[in-house]
């Protein structure tokens, strides 16, 4: 495992200021990393491949593959554990008014992108992780990869949430957040409610369109990015929402998108037929 440990480490301080490194310091002088038999999830498809444990600073190793470990180390250099309370990346259980565990969902897909990124790994993982790491990665275009790895690492779901929040309400970003929970727990079940995941997954993409054209209205008001950057931005983002590989919702997704574009751009006065012209539609 130091051989592991060793690489990540100069990767870790090469990619991030230090100033975000405070929990992987504290935390990397006493790692400790066992190794454990694979453990089958009951009613799951899925096989547990590894888990961090803040509390006691440990690591089980149940797949010794590259990207496990350097996934679970990850979850070690954006973890705290204080008074109790959990604080890991985006997860924890001490959010204001919120009972339990929240921001496992977002925590779990935004860990293996940074995993993947970093490490150029690519494990085939379950329908969840792949929805996981697809919604992280458009959060992080509208937030910004920079501000995005600064939050995970200092454990600060809060500060996500609240510039999220600027664009939108501060219920809705949480819902988002919720939304992505549900799917972790749910999507990898063997007999998973169809029609809920559906429509969270839906959900999700409503709510980062609008948040993301509403950053990019502010944005344009402004004069701080022209029409034509507007659009270009309006056309990727559209064509990540429509082109999952997994995709569950399709059709509905490809309507709601379209629909919300139009009158959006109408709204800043970008008339519908301009805004058929310059969006590509399919």
């Amino acid at each position: 495992m130091n051989e592991y440990i060793d690489k990540f480490i100069s990767v870790i301080t090469f990619n991030f200021d230090s100033v975000d490194l405070n929990n992987f310091y504290c935390n990397i002088k006493d790692i400790k990393i066992n190794d454990k038999k694979p453990i089958r999830l009951p009613l799951m498809g899925s096989i547990t491949t590894g888990r961090y444990d803040c509390t006691d600073n440990s690591i089980d190793i149940y797949n010794a593959e590259p990207g496990v470990i350097y996934h679970e180390l990850f979850h070690m250099a954006s973890s705290r554990y204080e008074d109790s309370a959990r604080y890991e990346g985006f997860a924890t259980n001490d959010y204001e008014n919120y009972y339990g565990y929240i921001g496992h969902g977002l925590n779990e897909g935004y860990t293996e992108l940074l995993t993947r990124r970093y490490f150029n790994t690519n494990e085939e993982l379950s329908l969840a992780y792949d929805y996981l790491i697809y919604f992280a990665n458009l959060i992080e275009m509208i937030i910004g990869k920079d501000n995005m790895q600064k939050y995970y690492l200092n454990a600060n779901l809060p500060g996500l949430v609240l510039y999220l929040s600027k664009y939108f309400s501060k219920d809705t970003a949480e819902l988002l957040i919720d939304n992505l929970d549900y799917l972790h727990i749910n999507l990898d079940k063997r007999f998973f409610n169809k029609r809920k995941v559906t429509f969270a997954i839906k959900n999700t993409k409503e709510i980062l369109l609008a948040v993301y054209i509403n950053k990019l209205t502010d944005l344009y008001i402004k004069k701080e990015i022209s029409k034509e950057e507007l659009i270009n931005e309006i056309n990727n983002y559209r064509n990540l929402l429509v082109n999952n590989k997994n995709e569950l919702v399709f059709s509905e997704t490809l309507e709601m998108v379209d629909m919300y574009i139009d009158n959006s751009l109408t709204n800043i006065n970008i008339t519908l037929e301009e805004s058929h012209k310059l969006i590509k539609k399919y």
